[in-house]
């Protein structure tokens, strides 16, 4: 027995042994360890995925370890796929929208803006 884990040792033998109970002697643990330590130790473990599922922002759904994962503009995580599906939804509701803005005529905001834009051009040529 290594003499710089006698402890250690000692109880996963006595939890073994059935003379601990595995459970309490991991509750008392974690009680004693800081926040910083049992995180440190989850991470290690490769627990925090499973502690703590991450969503997708756009269908979402958990994404696994296995799953392609990306972050969206926000940095938000998102699979893959999701990402070209959301990059064609856009696509379409920007069609939609010119589609809509060429049968409706320009907004009451474009008109401003060409209005504005022609005074101003007016002005710059007049002086």
């Amino acid at each position: 027995m290594d003499n710089a884990r006698k402890y250690t040792n000692r109880l996963l033998e006595l939890c073994d042994d059935g003379l601990v109970d595995p459970k309490s002697l991991l509750e008392s643990s974690l009680q004693w360890l800081s926040e910083d330590a049992v995180q440190g130790l989850c991470e290690r473990l490769e627990l925090t995925r499973m502690m703590f599922p991450v969503k997708c922002s756009y269908c979402d759904q958990i994404i696994s370890d296995s799953d392609d994962e990306q972050e969206d503009d926000d940095g938000d995580p998102m699979h893959s796929e999701c990402w070209h599906d959301l990059e064609q939804d856009i696509a379409q509701a920007k069609a939609e929208r010119e589609e809509y803005e060429r049968e409706q005529g320009p907004s009451p905001e474009q008109e401003a803006r060409e209005v504005f834009n022609d005074k101003l051009e007016m002005y710059r040529n007049e002086y």
